[in-house]
């Protein structure tokens, strides 16, 4: 999910280095850094293809481009469709539908598609091969149509870092053939990214009950960096069905209980689908985090750092020993994250499209100088971003940007994705680059200026 994902970035900026390091501790293991793929040569070429079929990407159907519209908006209609781009093996098809790119970053939509059976879910995981060079996020599935769509996010700005920084040359520019390539997928190994809301908490004690012989605590508070004077006098658990809710996107987890136990803490006690288990016995469990009505509060460590996470029957009880009894109010929704194996397949075989894909060149801007105590060395515009490169050192990430139009309208662009490097030695000397997203498609040529902290810099 994307809002969530946002969530994990921003909050990442606001605790302490030393806490990110607790946490960092924690969730070794547990959730996986995606991998960026780059452009380049690739070393190998494919000696079989399969073959594109005559079928235009319309055969997907409308449903599936309306989710792909829907996720674009209004770049939609700049988007490239991408015909015959098709292949089959196994009884699964694997369709390219859409890109949209230009020379900073893009996106590309494909379809998977179970032909002959229901072996997809929503919780399915594709394996591109060493050379393929694009993976794949799920974003929607249709247990109707029995297809998963899924999304492939490139970021290719490639700035020199120890020398001068710039849009890439050569062969780091998009465009051209690019290559998706699987040798399997699978519904076994399932990742939790949900968030339930807290709209129905009170302060009310609920039901709890002791540890019993069975219940094993998996994460301790001394593990969280703190000490086990924060915690309640007698441990316990929420006793489980008292407030039962599901969790958007999974039937794999649900809630059983959530609220206050006997103790005066937070709990939160999670159910697990049948089947649902943790193959490693050492992170066994899902990590959790709250986030408040206040957001600005968001980035306390008592709202995710300091929990206790037990094994009870069926599933987790979650306590956050730092939230008491009479903070109902402020409590937003609960978070959880985390890798597990579920009941599913494993499919192996072979998929193997190459596809041409187009993108929107940038126009670098004549104008270089000083902007809000930063030297700008570099502007690129592009009719979906704006790309700077200077020696900022961390101000821009959060700063919004818009480009005025020589009507007199302006369109707005949010901070998107960016790179800071500290290339001094002695003293701090900062190489940087950020990018702006635009909200709707840009005519570059009827830009006339662009401003930046209530600076201004000439386009046209």
């Amino acid at each position: 999910m994307f809002r969530t994902d946002y969530k994990r970035e921003m909050d990442a900026l606001e605790p302490s280095r030393a806490a990110m390091d607790r946490l960092e501790a924690l969730t070794q293991g547990v959730a996986e850094e995606k991998r960026v793929r780059r452009f380049g040569r690739r070393a190998v070429v494919a000696l079989a293809l399969c073959a594109a079929l005559a079928v235009t990407a319309l055969a997907a159907g409308s449903g599936i481009w309306r989710m792909i519209s829907a996720r674009q908006g209004p770049f939609s209609q700049i988007a490239q469709t991408i015909h015959g781009a098709v292949c089959t093996d196994q009884g699964i098809e694997v369709q390219i539908l859409s890109a949209l790119a230009d020379d900073v970053r893009g996106q590309v939509y494909f379809t998977v598609r179970d032909v002959t059976g229901r072996r997809l879910d929503r919780q399915l995981i594709l394996k591109p091969t060493a050379d393929s060079d694009i993976g794949g996020e799920l974003v929607e599935y249709d247990p109707e149509s029995r297809t998963a769509l899924f999304v492939a996010h490139m970021n290719y700005y490639d700035p020199q870092t120890q020398g001068t920084v710039g849009i890439a040359t050569g062969d780091m520019r998009p465009g051209g053939s690019l290559h998706l390539a699987l040798d399997g997928m699978t519904t076994r190994n399932g990742y939790l990214d949900a968030s339930v809301s807290c709209a129905g908490v009170t302060d009310q004690p609920l039901d709890s009950l002791p540890l019993s012989g069975q219940d094993q605590v998996v994460l301790h508070i001394d593990e969280s960096g703190y000490t086990r004077a924060i915690l309640p006098d007698r441990q316990v658990v929420l006793a489980p069905g008292q407030t039962p809710m599901a969790m958007e996107g999974t039937e794999d987890v649900t809630i059983s209980s959530m609220g206050f136990a006997s103790d005066g803490r937070f709990h939160v006690r999670v159910a697990y689908g049948a089947g649902i288990t943790h193959e490693d016995v050492s992170m066994g469990y899902f990590l959790s985090r709250i986030y408040p009505k206040d957001d600005s509060q968001a980035g306390q460590e008592k709202y995710w750092l300091p929990v206790v996470i037990t094994q009870v029957d069926g599933g987790l009880d979650v306590m956050f020993p730092l939230i008491r009894s009479g903070e109902a109010g402020q409590l937003k929704e609960v978070y959880f994250y985390g890798n597990y194996t579920r009941p599913g397949v494993d499919i192996s075989g072979s998929w193997d499209i190459s596809f041409n894909m187009t993108y929107h060149p940038s126009q670098v801007l004549a104008w270089t100088g000083e902007l809000a105590g930063r030297q700008v060395t570099r502007v690129t515009v592009s009719a979906m971003t704006v790309t700077m490169d200077s020696n900022d050192s961390g101000g821009f990430s959060s700063d919004a940007l818009y480009a005025v139009l020589k009507d007199g309208t302006s369109v707005a662009a949010k901070p998107s994705v960016g790179q800071y490097v500290n290339v001094g030695q002695e003293v701090e000397v900062w190489r940087a680059y950020n990018t702006w997203a635009f909200e709707a498609p840009v005519e570059v040529s009827q830009i006339d200026h662009l401003t930046l902290l209530g600076q201004s810099i000439p386009v046209n």
